[in-house]
């Protein structure tokens, strides 16, 4: 039971109404959401799964018999090169211990022109763009937030 709330007052138990239905669990009923969509962005933070997360939103998609096709965004990273040239003003030379904080954004580390042109795949019926910073590509559709994490995954019968 949440307390009664007097206006002006902090509210240690803030609270947002949702409509019915609007909460579900398992990969089934987040496969279902998703294959209303033709594109799907997945943003999420650099220790996701993002791999045994696309396996298993994949069984479900191909029972439903759709075909979908992946893209990360490790794959419009600058070169390992460029990004030892832009990180190492805030590295601290031979004495790591005097690093500093970066200026520098998410944007910073790709490749924008060709991350934001990147084509979906016509073949498939759902184009996924998985990983930090996948948001910068700017899709139309379906964007989510994921935290899948560094956890061992044991499903549940009846809930996968």
């Amino acid at each position: 039971m949440k307390p009664s709330f007097s206006e002006g007052r902090y509210d240690i138990y803030p609270a947002f109404k949702l409509e019915d239905n609007q909460i579900s669990e398992g990969f089934a009923s987040l496969a279902r959401v998703v294959s209303k969509h033709r594109t799907v962005t997945l943003e999420g933070y650099a220790g996701v799964f993002y791999n045994e997360f696309r396996e298993k939103i994949d069984e479900h998609l191909k029972a439903l018999g759709l075909k979908t096709s992946w893209k990360n965004t490790s794959d419009f990273l600058k070169t390992p090169e460029i990004i030892e040239e832009m990180i190492s003003p805030f590295m601290g030379g031979d004495d790591p211990l005097f690093g500093k904080r970066t200026e520098l954004d998410i944007e910073d580390f790709f490749d924008m022109q060709v991350i934001r042109h990147s084509e979906p795949d016509k073949n498939a019926d759902i184009n996924f763009i998985t990983g930090p910073g996948a948001s910068l590509a700017g899709c139309k559709g379906l964007l989510a937030y994921i935290i899948f994490p560094r956890m061992r995954y044991n499903s549940v019968p009846g809930q996968e």
